[in-house]
């Protein structure tokens, strides 16, 4: 099924051998550009900032071409991320140009600040002459050319694989030839322009292997279809405007420029056309053609007789970059608005012409709708994502066990990794989660990730929230369903050029000071079992594409465990401000800092009850001298030992501060069901399979009525929520998973489940 509705601006364009049929607008505002698509036509990169990402700079998000509403950020929103291409021949690796790894987000973020952009040197510089140039040209015609640019190669959900290049000078524009393996970069450096020609040895290692030297400016680089030669926009003029301007790292947009290519067979550099245009961007097709964009308008090149073909507009907007797919049916460009100032993506049938003219008003493009409300620019699946996850070996394929009454119509909803904490928006549509794995993520240590309950999971990628960096822990939806809060310590991270995606803190246990420190170094042995608490974790608010909003803390020690009020009014977290991991509530701007427990202990993992009165939550209460002493010590390295833990019901001014639960071993994970009365959490009190068989029970918040929930004895059950509708429950759950052969095979799936509450038949003696 397709539909059809009608475009408003008249917008047509038209070619000798193509023309657009018509044109359909991707996006809602903002600043959109560097258009690139992945080789199998699934998604769509840019770079892109303003509107409703909120960004004040370039960042990198993809646009599912499958499901035209999913824009994920692929960058981490930290500096300026630029320039993306995705990688040819991998499963969907995204090169691009960022700051991230120079960018001081910690000094960034002081005073209140959430701008974490560097700022643009026209903004920026003292010299009278630059301020002189900017003002007369105007600073959006302007490009700042950073000295802290590097390339960083990020996977699908955007977490960091590897920095290739660590340079001290200004590198961009990077591209790839169709197989992937041979790649190509500019770079500037002491005002003189280089193309670094290279050899990709693996996803983590590339080769140069040449350096071609190019008079005066050079940018788009893209290689013909064959790879025999790397095309690039020239302004081969000696110009003394530009040679100042390269100077003082900037590059002026509205330069005329040539068309030239490197020849690889001998590095040459060679002119393919003397026509002096204004370039913006070029898309090769696989016929050795091209589509580029000169002054706005769009032509059609022909390498093989060198003959353009305009393809003439008759829009207000102004194309400036421009991506066609392999198959030459469709069109995507960016296209600049004069009233509204903003540059969108739009998408646009492209078609053999025969004519040239056609009508003025045309339809909209088709869009296929293959899920409910889900639409997508082509009539089938582009991607082969159902056979990647049907290929998942299984333990023994049990979702459901016996005795399981509350549960019914149990769905798995992640396929690897460790994923944990699920909490639904206050719509029951969304779920954000934490999650980690090597293998599946490309993270050590967990970040922020979002999925939608309405689509198939099997065929939608999740959507990273978190930067990327750092670790993350304890996200929940505040009832716009669109804002976050979660708790990071990305703004302390530095990132280490050789091992740009490891940037997870050290496990107290896994640090060097473990063979220095005997204390440590006996706490860590095999007969504790620790957390880390690290003293880097802050809360913050982000959007709906990871922007920083609001850093609720800024304390040097640890806040997190974060969760929202039913009202949307209040906030209750942990902090160790005290020098104990105590209970605090304030207000979701930060104000009314209120401390609620007071008792030596780990208080932590608390939520709120359905009616905002009381908070539950899960807390050790060290007795014993002994076990006093290893508390404290255990505090004094940011750790704890959370073994013995039983669950306390609160009213959220601090008062009737009870103990519901005396079941000894671990009880954590409370949630409060929507009667306001039951809670469910996890324990491993009843375990008979060793310490990582956890199941789910239900008890009344005055202590009595335990009641087993999960029956799986050999599994981890844990981190259960009820939605808000009060009629199903999410929860992280090893059942159904491979049996690890190693530390990084190891499993937590989410699993979602109708919630049953069997039929109480009456007393009809009473």
């Amino acid at each position: 099924m397709f539909i059809k509705v009608y475009l408003i601006l008249l917008i047509s364009f038209v070619a000798n051998s193509y023309k657009i049929k018509s044109l359909t607008k991707l996006t809602n505002g903002g600043q959109h550009s560097r258009l690139t698509i992945s080789s199998d036509q699934r998604f769509l990169g840019f770079a892109g900032y303003g509107g409703e990402y909120e960004y004040e700079c370039d960042q990198i998000f993809r646009l599912d071409l499958n499901d035209v509403s999913d824009i994920s950020k692929l960058s981490s929103g930290l500096g300026i991320s630029t320039m993306p291409t995705f990688i040819p021949g991998t499963k969907y690796n995204i090169a691009f140009s960022s700051n991230v790894h120079k960018t001081n987000v910690s000094d960034l973020l002081k005073n209140g600040n959430v701008n974490i952009c560097p700022k643009h040197i026209c903004d920026s510089t003292n010299d009278l002459e630059t301020k002189h140039f900017c003002k007369l040209y105007g600073k959006n015609n302007f490009v700042s050319l950073y000295n802290d640019f590097d390339i960083f190669i990020n996977n699908i959900y955007g977490n960091i694989i590897t920095q290739p290049l660590d340079t001290s000078y200004f590198i961009g524009e990077i591209t790839f030839d169709k197989t992937g393996k041979n790649g190509a970069v500019i770079t500037i450096e002491n005002q003189n322009l280089n193309v670094l020609i290279f050899n990709v040895i693996n996803s983590t290692i590339f080769n140069i292997n040449k350096k071609v030297s190019i008079k005066n400016l050079a940018w788009g680089l893209k290689y013909s279809s064959d790879g025999s030669r790397i095309y690039f926009f020239h302004h081969n003029t000696n110009d003394a405007f530009v040679h100042y301007a390269l100077s003082k790292n900037i590059f002026y947009t509205k330069l005329n420029s040539s068309i030239s290519y490197i020849d690889i067979n001998d590095y040459s550099i060679k002119s393919f056309s003397n026509e002096i245009k204004l370039y913006t961007s070029m898309s090769i097709g696989n016929n050795n053609d091209a589509f580029i964009i000169d002054n706005g308008v769009l032509k059609y090149l022909n390498f093989n007789d060198s003959k353009y073909t305009v393809m003439e507009e008759s829009s207000t907007m102004i194309a400036e970059s421009v991506v066609v797919s392999k198959n030459y049916d469709v069109i995507f460009l960016t296209l600049f608005n004069s009233k509204t100032g903003d540059k969108d993506i739009y998408v646009g049938s492209l078609q053999q012409n025969k004519s040239s003219k056609i009508k003025s008003t045309i339809e909209k493009f088709e869009l296929y709708e293959i899920e409910k409300n889900t639409f997508s620019v082509w009539n089938k699946i582009n991607n082969n994502d159902e056979e990647m996850f049907d290929a998942i070996t299984i333990n023994n394929n049990i979702t459901h066990y016996p005795g399981e009454k509350h549960l019914n119509n149990i769905k798995q909803l992640t396929f690897g990794g460790e994923n944990a904490e699920g909490y639904f928006s206050f719509d029951d549509k969304k779920l954000t989660y934490q999650a980690t794995g090597i293998k599946n993520y490309g993270t050590k240590c967990d970040q922020i990730y979002q999925l939608d309950l309405l689509k198939d999971q099997k065929t939608h990628f999740s959507k990273k929230i978190s930067t990327g960096l750092g670790v993350c822990t304890c996200s929940f939806f505040f009832n716009d369903n669109q804002t976050t809060l979660y708790a990071g310590t990305f703004a302390s991270v530095q990132i280490n050029p050789s091992k740009a995606g490891e940037t997870c803190p050290y496990k107290m246990c896994e640090s060097p000071q473990v063979e220095s420190d005997p204390v440590l170094k006996k706490l860590c042995g095999p007969q504790y079992y620790t957390w880390d608490i690290y003293p880097e974790f802050d809360i913050f608010i982000v959007n709906k594409y990871g922007k920083i909003i609001k850093q609720l803390t800024n304390w040097t020690g640890y806040d997190a465990e974060a969760v929202l009020s039913p009202d949307g009014s209040k906030i209750a977290f942990t902090s160790l401000r005290t020098g104990d991991l105590e209970l605090f509530t304030m207000n979701v701007d930060g104000t009314d800092l209120r401390q609620i427990t007071y008792d030596l202990g780990y208080d932590g993992g608390a939520f709120f009850s359905p009616d905002g009165k009381k908070l539950v939550f899960r807390a050790s209460r060290p007795k014993t001298f002994e076990e006093v002493n290893l508390y404290k010590t255990l505090l004094k390295y940011n750790m704890v030992e959370p073994i013995a833990m039983e669950l306390f019901v609160v009213n959220v001014d601090g008062t009737n501060l009870r103990q519901i639960t005396h079941l000894g071993a671990s009880n954590w994970a409370p949630y409060y069901l929507n009667d306001n009365k039951r809670i469910i959490f996890s324990s491993d009190f009843n375990a008979t399979e060793g310490f990582a068989s956890f199941d789910l029970y239900v008890i009344n918040d005055d202590g009595t009525g335990l009641e087993h929930v999960t029956k799986d004895p050999y599994n981890f059950n844990a981190f259960p929520m009820m939605n808000y509708k009060g009629n199903q429950i999410i929860w992280g759950s090893s059942r159904n998973s491979p049996i690890p052969k190693t530390k990084d095979d190891a499993q937590i799936n989410l699993f979602l489940a109708d919630w049953v509450d069997p039929k109480i038949v009456p007393n009809f003696r009473n």
